[in-house]
């Protein structure tokens, strides 16, 4: 008998070329996706770019609220507008965003805030990650 059948490199090219397909349509909808549960969000933010502001770590000296843990920042507003902030609380085991409206600063303003997060993501290797917003009105 003389079968014929398709090389194993021709199969091997054809599989990872429809996986390359697959791959860019499952990212095409991912960032429609994305795109569309920002645009939909009540408040409408902006990220700012080149915005002067400094931030320092003060204490742990804060009373925390039910099951979370705290620390205290300093955040400074080194521009003539006003500014909320976006506070990323970061460790090994997670992390958790603080809303910009909780952090408010008007121009050349500083202030001391209570930061709380979920005790959930622990005491240790705790760092903190903050972003100037604006909101579009």
């Amino acid at each position: 008998m003389n079968k014929r059948g398709v090389s194993p490199l021709i199969v091997s090219v054809l599989l990872v070329g429809l996986t390359f397909v697959v791959g860019i349509v499952v990212i095409g909808f991912g960032t429609d996706i994305q795109k569309l549960s920002i645009e939909n969000q009540e408040t409408d933010l902006e990220v700012l770019g080149w915005v002067q502001f400094s931030a320092y770590y003060k204490d742990a000296s804060c009373t925390p609220e039910a099951n979370h843990h705290c620390y205290r920042l300093l955040i400074v507003n080194n521009e003539d507008l006003p500014i909320n902030f976006i506070v990323k609380t970061n460790s090994l085991l997670g992390k958790e965003i603080s809303g910009p409206d909780e952090y408010f600063l008007g121009p050349y303003e500083q202030k001391v805030f209570n930061i709380n997060y979920s005790s959930s993501l622990g005491n240790e290797s705790v760092f903190a990650e903050v972003d100037p917003v604006v909101k579009k009105e």
